[in-house]
């Protein structure tokens, strides 16, 4: 084997344990995204005055039979919520179903209330987006039937113009050749009176 090869071949070595470092490290991020929400569904749980009992009979009569164990292992982080599952939960808390991603924990600055008020405020801010999204769409699809209507029309204008011109250009050339052919009669007449 050569040097070169055996260059490459740690460099592959190299570049697989970098690759495998960095997904260990995705992974850790990822898992510890779950147990940072296990620790929202426990302060959500704590903030209300519930037992996992509780909680767990909230979310059946949602429709998610989900055991007072399974609770304890969902706060803890050791098994992760379901999409479903964090839906249901966050509706038993009569939050949106995103709440669980963006509530923050109790030792961070926005209190549960805070964070309703400004949910609230964004949902506003969201819906008055979406009016103006649709009044502008509305506007531009307005504006663009408008806009191909009037193309439309002067295309049309176009074509008649250029239907028109064409026209008046064969009668022109047939008006020529009538002329041409009167004066050649003509020609040819006075030739014979001259004769």
């Amino acid at each position: 084997m050569t040097t070169s090869d055996e260059a490459d071949r740690a460099y592959t070595e190299h570049l697989q344990a970098d690759i495998e470092q960095h997904t260990a490290a995705i992974r850790e991020s990822l898992e510890a995204h779950e147990r940072v929400i296990g620790r929202k569904v426990r302060q959500l749980r704590e903030d209300h005055g519930w037992s996992q009992t509780d909680l767990s009979e909230r979310l059946a009569r949602l429709g998610l039979d989900i055991h007072q164990t399974t609770v304890a292992k969902m706060e803890s982080g050791r098994r992760p919520l379901r999409v479903s599952e964090a839906v249901a939960v966050a509706t038993a808390f009569g939050l949106p179903a995103g709440a669980l991603l963006w509530l923050p924990l109790t030792n961070e600055p926005a209190s549960l209330s805070e964070l309703r008020e400004e949910m609230m405020d964004l949902e506003s801010h969201l819906e008055a987006t979406r009016k103006m999204m649709v009044d502008t769409l509305s506007t531009y699809a307005q504006s663009y039937a408008e806009f191909s209507a009037s193309l439309h029309m002067k295309a049309k204008l176009l074509a008649d113009a250029s239907a028109a011109r064409e026209k008046a250009q064969r009668d022109m050339a047939l008006a020529k050749q009538e002329f041409e052919q009167a004066q050649a009669r003509k020609h040819a007449a006075d030739s014979q009176d001259e004769d």
